[in-house]
């Protein structure tokens, strides 16, 4: 859960305003969700504009990239400069369609992560109970024993994974 708490101002602004979407439309927690996520994907708009534009950049001009590779195959070093040249020429930036696309890893992150806590926690309180209930029936231990269960093991008694915990 490092992870997470790396994440955490991410997951505690997407769960702010999960908690408010879900205020304002009212009714079932996926409207919100739903909700959440093309808002988010509204917000990450420019970026993926910005990496899609500089990936056609890129393609067009491939074949000019695979004639310097085919005519320097032998000189690496030759074969590099040369490519950093088309690349200068044609005012192309070969990380401009990678950075666009790294930023959008954290969201993503964060949204999961919110996601799977605020499913636990607030959201899905009635499921949680039905794999407690499931949980503590197959494993033979009281309720209480499996408050942090949340995923029968389906057969792996006994087992290293069986314990785990979501």
């Amino acid at each position: 859960m490092v992870l997470a708490s790396v994440f955490r101002p991410l997951i505690d602004l997407f769960g702010s305003v999960l908690v408010f979407m879900h205020s304002v439309i009212g009714g079932s927690w996926g409207w919100s969700i739903i909700a959440l996520t093309v808002v988010v994907r509204a917000l990450l708009l420019p970026l993926a504009f910005k990496q899609m534009h500089s990936m056609h950049k890129l393609q067009r001009v491939a074949p000019r990239v695979r004639a310097v590779q085919d005519r320097y195959k032998g000189d690496k070093r030759r074969q590099q400069q040369e490519i950093l040249r088309v690349y200068r020429e044609n005012e192309i930036n070969p990380f401009a369609s990678f950075f666009p696309l790294v930023a959008q890893i954290p969201v993503f992150i964060g949204l999961y992560y919110t996601l799977r806590t605020r499913l636990r926690e607030d959201i899905c309180p009635g499921v949680q109970a039905a794999f407690r209930h499931a949980y503590a029936a197959q494993h033979h231990i009281a309720l209480h024993q499996a408050a942090g269960q949340t995923v029968a093991c389906h057969g792996l008694r006994g087992r290293a994974g069986c314990s785990s915990t979501i």
